[in-house]
């Protein structure tokens, strides 16, 4: 019969006695309860019996390539020594066989029953959902046994034995027996796994194979993946996690049972630069507790590669805020220039088209830029003023900077722009002393160009004191200054299924001083001479805490930034007199140090993990750079004269800082 469906009361529904029956796809569904002694041959698409609620008996052979499927309730009795070789189903009722199967495959439904009078062993799938009853069991190489059932009988692996249906338990009421080519597969989510029950006695070899489902698992949660009531000897040689780079599961052999608990590989293993490892130790700590939006990047890392961690590091890093220390200090180095050149106003300096004689640099171009001054009590020198003994003076000077850092690996990129005004007191009480007093506003921005994008602004208001002595053809000069300072940022976290903008605003304090100073020769219309400067600057910043980028905002600790900057060089300037003011060109150069190498970290947290404690890598800031000026002033009166200058910086290592400043003077 091939196709259909043939109701049978009796054997003799299928003809003669002595007759045999084909099944090529049909369906045999019996009316009522019969043996038959006819042997029966599964063709292509096999025979289905459906025994409805009735026992079948065939005490002959079953044979054929086709497969044999049991339906309803009621039992069909093999009794035979069969032969047919298809898969052998049982979707409901009794299968029970006194003879023997020569079945690859074998699959119970739930609710259905397998019952064998003799042992079993198969070389494919065997998938038991409901119960399989058998003296023994034993898995081939090549075979497989996986489902949520029970199995009646003990079992001897050198295949693969999967329990469960994604997860669930798996059931052995006799003895199991892994040996050292079989491998037990357990499936496992946050909330439910795979377990093996076992009624006997365990012997353990082989290989553990956890396959976790994508999710986020806390470090050291722990599963119970076998249970034996006869207790565990021996133990899995080796132990393998499916679809993850970092999670390890660990098993523990008890008495009754074996345990595994998750831990991971550090994520700073996955980090390509120390700027990303240094993150890696925070995600440790954050992987015990993580919640919300930390939970849903842990769970898309941990299942990603070591490559996507390592680019996830480096955008959460911390390391970022760096831009906002460095950006600071190079306007406070402007700031220091513009104040400074304040007390210049000694006659035969040659020093007009610049700041003051010993600044060198983008910074000192910066602090001249658009220089409006009004001066009270002022001579003429070489092309700035005098102030004269005895009397007070007010200056007014704008600033301005553009400086870019190229990032890398360990270093994040950014672009400031710098704009300022200071002005102030001047008193000189004497021929060879100037003081003076001199606040100050500066405004930044900062805009972030590597490892994620982002912004901020910093705003520093400041008051300084300031001093020169000159005598003869020797100068120096003193800036004193303490400042306060605003910062705002908000950093793009373009993550792994997870996109946030995190925001902060925090405080800081800062102090400067530089001293400077240099000497004048004489040669005709030629000045020229040493120069050299030094600048200490610090920088304490307060902690803060990111918003609106849930758990993956960090608590960032109080911070403090030291920064000793030394430049030594040379000037050479001359006068020119023409019929309509004096000309001054002069050229600088010198070569410039950073001398603190301030690589000490940034100590950060995770919010709402306590223990993702971990101090962010920042790239150290020491470096040696030649810098280089050259400018052009014109007085074209005893009050009135202007300047142009131009200044570049070279050799400092992926930096960029350059300034152009025209300016004009006022005297009265």
């Amino acid at each position: 019969m091939y196709g259909g469906t043939l109701q049978v009361q009796s054997d003799a529904s299928l003809g003669a006695a002595s007759s045999a029956l084909t099944l090529g796809a049909g369906q045999l569904t019996l009316g009522a309860s019969f043996a038959s002694n006819r042997s029966i041959a599964l063709d292509t698409g096999g025979g289905i019996f459906d025994t409805n609620s009735n026992t079948l008996t065939l005490n002959g052979v079953v044979a054929g390539s086709g497969g044999l499927t049991k339906l309803g309730a009621g039992t069909l009795f093999l009794q035979g020594s069969n032969t047919y070789t298809g898969d052998t189903v049982v979707n409901a009722g009794t299968l029970a066989v006194t003879g023997t199967l020569a079945s690859a495959n074998y699959t119970v439904a739930s609710g259905a029953d397998l019952t064998l009078s003799q042992a079993l062993a198969v070389s494919g799938q065997v998938k038991i959902n409901g119960t399989l009853t058998t003296p023994s069991l034993t898995i081939g190489t090549n075979a497989t046994l996986s489902g949520a059932g029970t199995i009646a009988g003990n079992i001897v692996s050198d295949g693969l034995v999967s329990p469960g249906n994604s997860p669930g338990t798996l059931t052995i009421q006799g003895n199991y027996t892994q040996n050292a080519d079989s491998t037990l597969y357990m499936e496992t989510t946050p909330t439910a796994y795979d377990q093996l029950v076992v009624g006997g006695a365990t012997s353990l070899a082989g290989m553990l194979t956890v396959a976790p489902a994508q999710a986020y698992y806390p470090t050291g949660q722990s599963w119970t993946i076998l249970t034996s009531a006869g207790g565990v000897s021996g133990a899995f040689s080796s132990v393998n996690t499916s679809g993850s780079w970092n999670l390890i599961f660990t098993p523990t052999a008890t008495a009754n049972g074996v345990n595994v608990t998750l831990s991971r590989l550090s994520y700073a293993l996955a980090g390509q630069s120390a700027k990303a490892a240094s993150v890696g130790a925070g995600l440790d700590g954050a992987a015990y507790t993580a919640t919300g939006e930390m939970a849903a990047l842990l769970a898309t890392l941990d299942f990603s590669s070591p490559g996507m961690t390592n680019s996830a590091l480096s955008i959460l890093s911390p390391e970022s805020y760096d831009a906002y220390t460095q950006a600071l200090i190079e306007g406070g180095q402007a700031l220091t220039t513009a104040q400074r050149s304040a007390l210049y106003g000694e006659p035969d300096t040659g020093s007009a088209a610049f700041a003051g004689t010993q600044d060198i640099g983008p910074n000192a171009v910066a602090a001249l830029a658009n220089m409006n001054a009004n001066a009270t009590g002022v001579a003429p020198g070489d092309g700035t003023a005098q102030l004269e003994v005895g009397r007070y003076g007010m200056f007014l000077k704008p600033l301005g900077l553009h400086t870019q850092q190229y990032g890398n690996a360990n270093r994040t990129g950014y672009e400031s722009y710098t704009g300022g005004l200071t002005g102030g007191l001047l008193f000189r009480p004497r021929a060879d002393l100037t003081f003076g007093i001199a606040p100050a506003f500066m405004s930044q921005s900062v805009n972030l160009r590597s490892s994620g994008s982002g912004n901020g602004t910093v705003a520093d208001w400041s008051l300084a004191f300031l001093g020169a002595y000159r005598h003869d053809a020797w100068y120096a000069d003193a800036v004193a200054r303490i400042g306060l300072d605003a910062f705002a940022s908000a950093r793009t976290l373009a993550l792994p299924g997870v996109l946030r903008t995190a925001k902060a605003h925090w405080n800081g304090w800062n102090a400067a001083l530089s001293l400077g100073g240099g000497y004048d020769f004489k040669a005709g219309d030629y000045t020229f001479g040493p120069i050299g400067s030094l600048e200490w600057q610090y920088l304490g910043e307060d902690g803060f805490t990111e918003t609106e980028a849930g758990t993956l905002g960090q608590r960032v600790q109080t911070r403090q930034h030291h920064s000793l900057q030394t430049m030594i060089g040379a000037r050479v300037a001359r006068n020119f007199e023409t019929a309509h003011a004096t000309i001054t060109p002069e050229l600088r150069v010198g070569w410039g140090a950073q001398w603190l190498d301030q690589s000490q970290g940034i100590e950060s947290s995770f919010i709402g993990a306590p223990l993702s404690g971990y101090k962010a890598s920042v790239s150290g800031h020491a470096y040696h750079a030649a810098v280089i000026d050259a400018g052009v002033s014109m007085r074209m009166t005893n009050t009135l004269s202007a300047s142009i200058r131009a200044g570049l910086e070279l050799f400092r290592p992926d930096h960029e800082a350059q300034a152009v400043s025209v300016g004009i003077k006022y005297a009265f």
